[in-house]
Protein backbone atom coordinates (compact mmCIF):
# COMPACT_ATOMS: atom_id res chain seq x y z
CA UNK A 1 0.00 0.00 0.00
CA UNK A 2 2.77 2.36 -0.63
CA UNK A 3 2.74 5.54 -1.50
CA UNK A 4 -1.23 5.63 -2.55
CA UNK A 5 -1.10 7.91 -5.58
CA UNK A 6 -3.85 8.07 -8.34
CA UNK A 7 -2.49 9.34 -11.66
CA UNK A 8 -3.36 13.55 -12.11
CA UNK A 9 -5.28 15.60 -9.59
CA UNK A 10 -9.14 15.66 -9.75
CA UNK A 11 -10.70 18.74 -10.93
CA UNK A 12 -13.87 20.13 -10.71
CA UNK A 13 -15.46 19.57 -14.25
CA UNK A 14 -18.19 22.64 -14.23
CA UNK A 15 -15.06 24.68 -13.25
CA UNK A 16 -11.89 23.28 -14.14
CA UNK A 17 -10.17 24.25 -11.23
CA UNK A 18 -7.93 22.58 -8.59
CA UNK A 19 -10.10 21.55 -5.62
CA UNK A 20 -9.93 22.67 -2.35
CA UNK A 21 -6.79 21.08 -0.42
CA UNK A 22 -8.02 19.47 2.96
CA UNK A 23 -5.36 18.57 5.61
CA UNK A 24 -6.74 16.32 7.96
CA UNK A 25 -4.44 15.84 10.87
CA UNK A 26 -4.55 14.59 14.44
CA UNK A 27 -3.90 17.18 17.40
CA UNK A 28 0.01 18.36 18.22
CA UNK A 29 0.77 17.52 14.39
CA UNK A 30 2.60 20.84 13.45
CA UNK A 31 -0.57 21.19 11.59
CA UNK A 32 -0.83 24.99 12.16
CA UNK A 33 2.60 25.35 11.04
CA UNK A 34 1.59 23.66 7.98
CA UNK A 35 -1.58 25.86 7.95
CA UNK A 36 0.96 29.39 7.95
CA UNK A 37 3.13 27.83 5.75
CA UNK A 38 0.54 27.73 2.97
CA UNK A 39 -0.87 31.37 3.61
CA UNK A 40 2.54 33.06 3.32
CA UNK A 41 2.67 31.47 -0.27
CA UNK A 42 0.40 34.51 -1.04
CA UNK A 43 -1.78 32.84 -3.20
CA UNK A 44 -3.90 30.33 -0.97
CA UNK A 45 -6.58 31.40 1.33
CA UNK A 46 -6.52 29.49 4.39
CA UNK A 47 -9.16 28.25 6.72
CA UNK A 48 -8.70 27.29 10.26
CA UNK A 49 -10.63 24.23 11.05
CA UNK A 50 -13.42 24.83 9.73
CA UNK A 51 -15.72 21.69 10.95
CA UNK A 52 -14.99 22.69 14.60
CA UNK A 53 -18.04 24.04 15.49
CA UNK A 54 -19.98 20.90 13.86
CA UNK A 55 -17.75 18.50 15.43
CA UNK A 56 -18.36 19.77 19.08
CA UNK A 57 -21.65 20.22 18.86
CA UNK A 58 -22.22 16.51 17.41
CA UNK A 59 -20.17 14.64 20.12
CA UNK A 60 -20.26 16.79 23.13
CA UNK A 61 -16.86 16.48 23.90
CA UNK A 62 -14.83 19.30 25.89
CA UNK A 63 -12.29 21.62 24.71
CA UNK A 64 -10.62 24.55 26.50
CA UNK A 65 -12.53 26.76 23.71
CA UNK A 66 -15.59 24.88 23.56
CA UNK A 67 -18.12 27.76 24.44
CA UNK A 68 -16.24 30.10 22.94
CA UNK A 69 -16.41 27.54 19.29
CA UNK A 70 -20.00 27.21 19.48
CA UNK A 71 -20.34 30.59 20.03
CA UNK A 72 -18.27 32.10 16.84
CA UNK A 73 -18.42 28.59 14.46
CA UNK A 74 -21.24 27.89 12.01
CA UNK A 75 -22.25 24.26 13.81
CA UNK A 76 -24.35 22.92 10.87
CA UNK A 77 -21.86 21.08 8.54
CA UNK A 78 -24.12 21.22 5.04
CA UNK A 79 -23.65 24.97 6.15
CA UNK A 80 -20.10 24.70 6.24
CA UNK A 81 -19.51 22.99 3.20
CA UNK A 82 -22.09 25.57 1.37
CA UNK A 83 -19.25 28.33 2.89
CA UNK A 84 -16.05 26.25 1.35
CA UNK A 85 -17.28 25.33 -2.19
CA UNK A 86 -18.53 29.32 -1.97
CA UNK A 87 -15.39 30.90 -1.12
CA UNK A 88 -13.57 28.66 -3.39
CA UNK A 89 -15.08 29.54 -7.03
CA UNK A 90 -12.83 32.93 -6.15
CA UNK A 91 -9.76 31.72 -4.22
CA UNK A 92 -7.26 28.31 -4.08
CA UNK A 93 -8.06 26.79 -0.56
CA UNK A 94 -6.31 24.92 1.73
CA UNK A 95 -8.40 23.46 5.03
CA UNK A 96 -6.89 23.14 8.07
CA UNK A 97 -8.91 19.97 10.03
CA UNK A 98 -8.88 17.59 12.17
CA UNK A 99 -9.71 13.68 10.91
CA UNK A 100 -12.50 13.39 13.55
CA UNK A 101 -13.90 16.67 12.30
CA UNK A 102 -16.20 14.54 10.02
CA UNK A 103 -18.15 13.26 12.88
CA UNK A 104 -21.42 14.41 12.11
CA UNK A 105 -21.06 15.59 8.53
CA UNK A 106 -20.41 12.44 5.99
CA UNK A 107 -16.90 11.01 4.21
CA UNK A 108 -18.67 11.72 0.90
CA UNK A 109 -17.71 15.12 0.93
CA UNK A 110 -14.16 14.22 0.68
CA UNK A 111 -14.15 13.25 -2.69
CA UNK A 112 -14.88 17.38 -3.00
CA UNK A 113 -11.33 18.25 -2.10
CA UNK A 114 -7.30 17.27 -2.90
CA UNK A 115 -6.67 15.02 0.47
CA UNK A 116 -4.03 15.52 2.45
CA UNK A 117 -3.18 13.49 5.81
CA UNK A 118 -0.80 14.85 8.37
CA UNK A 119 0.46 11.94 10.80
CA UNK A 120 2.67 12.07 14.41
CA UNK A 121 3.36 8.96 16.21
CA UNK A 122 1.52 8.36 19.12
CA UNK A 123 3.90 8.93 22.13
CA UNK A 124 4.55 12.29 20.92
CA UNK A 125 1.30 13.29 20.44
CA UNK A 126 -0.34 12.27 23.66
CA UNK A 127 2.63 13.73 25.62
CA UNK A 128 1.63 16.96 24.00
CA UNK A 129 -2.23 16.77 24.18
CA UNK A 130 -2.44 16.37 27.67
CA UNK A 131 -0.78 19.22 28.68
CA UNK A 132 -4.41 20.90 27.79
CA UNK A 133 -6.67 17.48 28.36
CA UNK A 134 -5.62 15.29 30.74
CA UNK A 135 -7.34 12.13 29.85
CA UNK A 136 -7.93 12.26 26.12
CA UNK A 137 -9.54 9.33 23.97
CA UNK A 138 -9.37 7.41 20.50
CA UNK A 139 -11.55 9.82 19.49
CA UNK A 140 -9.83 12.60 20.67
CA UNK A 141 -6.11 11.80 18.70
CA UNK A 142 -7.68 11.22 15.31
CA UNK A 143 -5.56 8.33 14.11
CA UNK A 144 -9.09 5.69 13.63
CA UNK A 145 -10.81 8.80 11.64
CA UNK A 146 -7.44 9.21 9.68
CA UNK A 147 -7.21 5.81 9.32
CA UNK A 148 -11.04 5.33 7.77
CA UNK A 149 -10.62 8.35 5.47
CA UNK A 150 -7.41 6.35 3.74
CA UNK A 151 -9.41 3.23 3.62
CA UNK A 152 -12.66 5.16 2.18
CA UNK A 153 -10.53 7.39 -0.39
CA UNK A 154 -8.27 4.20 -1.48
CA UNK A 155 -12.12 2.26 -1.34
CA UNK A 156 -13.47 4.72 -4.01
CA UNK A 157 -10.48 5.16 -6.58
CA UNK A 158 -9.72 8.53 -4.98
CA UNK A 159 -6.44 10.45 -4.73
CA UNK A 160 -4.30 10.97 -1.43
CA UNK A 161 -0.78 11.98 0.22
CA UNK A 162 0.61 11.26 3.24
CA UNK A 163 3.08 12.96 5.05
CA UNK A 164 4.38 12.22 8.75
CA UNK A 165 5.26 15.50 10.41
CA UNK A 166 9.25 14.26 11.35
CA UNK A 167 9.36 14.19 7.62
CA UNK A 168 8.38 17.87 7.61
CA UNK A 169 10.67 18.88 10.48
CA UNK A 170 13.90 16.68 9.41
CA UNK A 171 13.63 17.92 5.81
CA UNK A 172 11.04 21.03 5.31
CA UNK A 173 11.55 22.15 2.12
CA UNK A 174 12.42 18.66 -0.25
CA UNK A 175 9.26 17.61 2.24
CA UNK A 176 7.15 20.81 1.05
CA UNK A 177 8.23 20.25 -2.65
CA UNK A 178 7.01 16.76 -2.47
CA UNK A 179 3.57 17.83 -1.36
CA UNK A 180 3.37 21.23 -3.71
CA UNK A 181 3.80 18.36 -6.93
CA UNK A 182 1.22 16.00 -5.65
CA UNK A 183 -1.09 19.57 -5.50
CA UNK A 184 0.03 20.76 -8.61
CA UNK A 185 1.55 24.00 -7.06
CA UNK A 186 4.85 25.61 -7.73
CA UNK A 187 6.73 25.37 -4.62
CA UNK A 188 7.56 28.93 -3.28
CA UNK A 189 10.50 29.23 -0.66
CA UNK A 190 8.06 31.57 1.42
CA UNK A 191 6.33 28.52 2.48
CA UNK A 192 9.38 28.02 4.83
CA UNK A 193 9.39 31.06 7.26
CA UNK A 194 6.43 33.43 8.19
CA UNK A 195 6.65 36.42 10.61
CA UNK A 196 6.19 35.45 14.45
CA UNK A 197 2.95 35.83 16.07
CA UNK A 198 -0.80 35.48 15.52
CA UNK A 199 -2.64 35.13 12.32
CA UNK A 200 -5.63 36.70 11.39
CA UNK A 201 -7.17 33.09 10.30
CA UNK A 202 -6.36 31.75 13.59
CA UNK A 203 -9.57 30.20 15.19
CA UNK A 204 -10.61 31.35 18.58
CA UNK A 205 -9.25 28.56 20.66
CA UNK A 206 -5.31 29.61 19.20
CA UNK A 207 -4.66 31.31 22.79
CA UNK A 208 -5.00 27.78 24.07
CA UNK A 209 -2.80 25.93 21.83
CA UNK A 210 -0.97 28.04 19.60
CA UNK A 211 1.56 29.64 22.05
CA UNK A 212 4.52 28.01 20.15
CA UNK A 213 3.77 28.25 16.49
CA UNK A 214 3.14 31.92 17.85
CA UNK A 215 6.77 32.62 18.48
CA UNK A 216 8.58 30.43 15.39
CA UNK A 217 9.47 32.06 11.96
CA UNK A 218 9.37 28.75 10.69
CA UNK A 219 9.27 24.99 10.90
CA UNK A 220 10.65 23.94 14.21
CA UNK A 221 13.65 21.79 14.30
CA UNK A 222 13.28 17.96 14.46
CA UNK A 223 13.75 16.92 17.91
CA UNK A 224 14.42 12.95 18.22
CA UNK A 225 13.10 12.60 21.86
CA UNK A 226 11.92 9.89 23.66
CA UNK A 227 8.59 10.35 25.32
CA UNK A 228 6.84 8.23 28.39
CA UNK A 229 3.53 7.08 27.80
CA UNK A 230 2.03 7.11 31.59
CA UNK A 231 0.42 4.06 32.80
CA UNK A 232 -3.15 4.98 32.69
CA UNK A 233 -2.96 5.88 29.12
CA UNK A 234 -0.47 2.46 27.83
CA UNK A 235 -4.09 0.77 26.20
CA UNK A 236 -4.75 4.35 24.38
CA UNK A 237 -1.22 4.45 23.28
CA UNK A 238 -1.29 0.79 21.62
CA UNK A 239 -4.44 1.44 20.11
CA UNK A 240 -3.48 4.91 18.20
CA UNK A 241 0.29 2.85 17.79
CA UNK A 242 -1.53 0.06 15.72
CA UNK A 243 -3.78 2.79 13.18
CA UNK A 244 -0.34 4.64 13.04
CA UNK A 245 1.12 1.74 11.55
CA UNK A 246 -1.35 1.19 9.51
CA UNK A 247 -1.44 4.36 8.18
CA UNK A 248 2.45 4.90 7.37
CA UNK A 249 2.22 1.74 5.07
CA UNK A 250 0.45 4.91 3.29
CA UNK A 251 3.08 7.08 3.64
CA UNK A 252 4.41 8.76 -0.12
CA UNK A 253 8.15 8.98 -0.35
Amino acid sequence: MKAFFCGNIRKDVTMEKLLPIAMWSGPRNVSTAMMYSFANRGDIRVFDEPFFGSFLQHTGVWRPSRDEVLASMECNFGKVMERIGAASKDDRLFLKNMGNHLEGGSFSVLSQFQNVILVRKPEAVIASFTRQVEMPTHLDLCYGHQLRILEFLERNGLPFYVVDSDTIKKTPQKALESLCTYLELPFTKRMLSWEAGARKEDGVWAKYWYHNVHKSEGFMPFEDKEYKVPAHLKALYRRCQEDYLKIKQYENE
